[in-house]
């Protein structure tokens, strides 16, 4: 006789290890659809995240990814700033959340103040304080900044 067979489960017939097998699928499956039922249908996480009980916004505040995405287009973002639109200029809006009826206000305090965010020695991190500061100078802006 297996060791394992004897020690674990020590099953003396056939149907007492069927028993088993039928218990253990039977109870399993059973707990998954409750728990996907529950979680479904009770809302908790939903409203855990819509409502701001989790933290989730508190970790990184409103413009968390800013920055990498900054980093990342650093150079089309600026030439997109510096006509005072485009595609990475509205993809930056869309992160921060900007609402398209202040878009256009959005790019012209960016492209005005072009000069202040990608000087010769800027690197992501000024680009993006500096981004910040024209944005808490702007009445419409500063909303966005959280």
């Amino acid at each position: 006789m297996n060791m394992h067979s004897t020690v674990l489960f020590n099953f003396n017939t056939r149907h007492s290890f069927l028993r088993y097998i039928n218990y253990y699928l039977w109870s399993e499956w059973h707990e998954h659809v409750l728990a996907a039922t529950t979680n479904g249908t009770s809302g908790n996480q939903t409203f855990g995240m819509t409502s701001g009980t989790l933290g989730c916004e508190a970790a990184n505040g409103p413009l968390a990814g800013v920055q990498t995405f900054m980093d990342n287009n650093m150079d089309q973002l600026a030439m997109d700033v510096s006509k005072g639109q485009g595609e990475t200029l509205d993809a930056l809006a869309e992160i921060i959340g900007v609402e398209a009826a202040d878009q256009a206000v959005f790019n012209t305090q960016l492209q005005a103040n072009f000069d202040t965010m990608f000087s010769t020695e800027a690197t992501s991190e000024t680009a993006y304080q500096a981004m910040k500061d024209t944005m808490q100078s702007d009445l419409v802006l500063k909303k966005y900044l959280g």
